[in-house]
């Protein structure tokens, strides 16, 4: 587990726009890949994420909860995607531009299955809350 990012919000959806994976101290292996999931919550562990507002001079909250490190979850995930590194680079950068919404009440997770022994893995999320009334994708 890498990072939970859960929609608290009851009437905005979260517009995923762009996503950083890296891996740090650590080389990829043929069979080592992210996992994107949803349909799963969190149960315990890991540490809550303090979510940055980078709007300029904004005072709104983003009635998300996140949370990173080894945390547990329940639930039958769903897989979105996996994304396998290409083996001479460590940090993707994805310009997803709204293909990713998270709905009231839902949550997408991040993991990353690797062979490797040493070093993490970190994912940054970049995203927009929009209210629901009047937003059509």
């Amino acid at each position: 587990s890498v990072l939970y990012l859960e929609n608290d919000n009851e009437d905005s959806t979260i517009v995923i726009n762009s996503a950083i994976l890296q891996t740090v101290g650590a080389t990829y292996g043929a069979n080592d890949f992210f996992s994107i999931e949803t349909n799963s919550e969190y149960s315990t562990g890991g540490s809550a994420c303090s979510i940055n507002n980078l709007s300029s001079g904004s005072s709104v909250t983003s009635g998300a909860v996140a949370y990173e490190g080894a945390f547990s979850l329940t639930g039958a995930p769903t897989l979105i995607d996996k994304i396998y590194p290409p083996s001479d680079r460590f940090l993707l950068d994805f310009d997803i531009n709204g293909g990713v919404l998270i709905l009231p009440g839902k949550a997408i997770s991040i993991g990353y299955t690797g062979s490797n022994t040493a070093g993490f893995a970190k994912a940054s999320i970049y995203f927009s809350i929009v209210g629901n009334k009047g937003y059509s994708g």
